[in-house]
């Protein structure tokens, strides 16, 4: 209930790896932008926030092919891109653990997306966290 997907149903709950516990978020290509979007996060009357999580890309993303991190702050009107791994061109086959600082705001959405062209091309997010301050 925390996270919703666009109508590719290309994210699910995955076992094939994790950094923490057994299970991380998946998208399975073939996937066009495909979305996983979190609900309003609730910031308890504060207006900064701390965003950490990890991702993965597998080697089989070609040049063009990504996983991207979105920030909305206006309850999903508008998206700023904040961070991306692409294939061909950012390490892969290796978690990356990435952490971002957004201040003055005071609403917070935040969501995963996915392009790669095949089905054996994979990308997973885990240890989302968010933490008003």
């Amino acid at each position: 209930g925390l996270w919703t997907e666009d109508s590719q149903n290309d994210w699910f709950r995955s076992t094939q790896r994790a950094i923490n516990g057994t299970r991380s978020a998946e998208v399975d290509g073939s996937a066009n932008n495909a979305k996983l979007t979190s609900i309003l996060i609730n910031l308890q009357g504060k207006t900064s926030a701390k965003i950490t999580f990890s991702w993965f890309i597998e080697s089989g993303l070609d040049l063009g092919e990504y996983l991207a991190f979105d920030v909305s702050t206006n309850n999903g009107e508008t998206w700023a891109q904040k961070a991306k791994l692409s294939g061909d061109v950012d390490p892969e086959n290796v978690w990356h653990n990435s952490s971002l600082n957004l201040n003055s705001i005071n609403s917070l959405r935040i969501r995963f997306r996915g392009k790669m062209s095949g089905s054996s091309e994979d990308a997973n997010v885990d240890l989302v966290k968010v933490i008003a301050q």
